[in-house]
């Protein structure tokens, strides 16, 4: 007999951690087909419609970040036609730390495909989020290796490739 569904590592992390820690507020649905949708989000009262989420989940990567000071960090493919078609309200990146819980960067969907169509055009994008000392996010995807050396030192980078204000902010999925 087959599966009717599976669910991935990250769906299953960003789940269980709504349910955790905003159960009392929400539940976290998992739909039967794949629509582009992984997770959707009901207030528990039923006062407002469903947030859907798209997960994306990533190993940890060593990047080459002086001075010890990356905390972890991830590398995902999206298929720009996927934020386009705007299927999801939101998308959160996974990233994985040892010794302790998961990184999210919670980005509205709309917005991420601003900052990767100002980025890279064509049919895939590609992001390297890494999180810092600090609770700093970037982009480094692209970088030289001078350049993300600089970034980590003075924390000077483009707009763009600043995910910092998404870091593990649940406030706009779960209200």
């Amino acid at each position: 007999m087959r599966a009717l569904f599976t669910v991935q590592a990250g769906e299953f992390l960003v789940g269980d951690y709504i349910n955790r820690n905003f159960g009392n507020k929400v539940d976290v649905w998992i739909p039967a087909k794949d629509r582009g949708i992984d997770l959707l989000i009901t207030p528990k009262n039923f006062s407002k419609g469903g947030v859907g989420i798209q997960v994306k989940s990533s190993r940890p990567y060593p990047f080459h970040i002086p001075d010890g000071k990356l905390l972890s960090g991830g590398w995902y493919t999206i298929k720009v036609n996927d934020l386009k078609d705007g299927k999801t309200d939101f998308w959160i990146f996974v990233i994985m730390a040892l010794k302790r819980e998961p990184y999210f960067i919670i980005v509205p969907t709309k917005e991420l495909y601003r900052r990767v169509h100002s980025i890279k055009k064509g049919k895939s994008a590609y992001l390297y989020l890494v999180v810092l000392q600090g609770n700093k996010c970037y982009d480094l995807r692209g970088l030289r290796q001078n350049e993300i050396s600089s970034v980590v030192s003075n924390g000077i980078i483009s707009s763009k490739r600043d995910y910092t204000k998404y870091l593990n902010v649940w406030r706009k999925i779960i209200t």
